[in-house]
């Protein structure tokens, strides 16, 4: 089994590349790599050469979010994570929902702003 000249060109990318955090695994985007004259096989991603940098803790910004229903006419705010820590390429773990606003009628929204 030989390896065209364009696999390996393709391949020469991942040499560098770290292997994957263990929240990756199950991802569409991993796939088995074997360096070349070797028969140690990693996992590595398709997307990012340094996957771990995705799932490292760090601080969450939020942003704040006025949220109006029949007890609060006026409205509260509250505040609401904006950035995720996950990685975005991830295809193993569903979106979060963003936030539970709620529904307002467009047609009656539209009378409100004429007044």
């Amino acid at each position: 089994m030989s390896k065209t000249k364009e696999e390996i060109i393709d391949m020469s990318r991942y040499i560098e590349a770290e292997t994957i955090d263990p929240k990756c695994e199950g991802c569409e985007k991993v796939f088995d790599y074997t360096a070349p004259e070797s028969t140690i096989v990693e996992q590595k991603c398709r997307i990012y050469p340094r996957p771990s940098a995705w799932w490292r803790e760090r601080s969450v910004a939020t942003k704040q979010v006025l949220v109006r229903d029949k007890a609060n006419p006026k409205g509260i705010i509250q505040e609401l994570p904006a950035i995720s820590i996950r990685c975005p390429a991830a295809t193993h773990i569903e979106p979060e929902p963003t936030a539970n606003e709620p529904k307002i009628n467009p047609l009656k929204a539209s009378k409100r702003r004429r007044r």
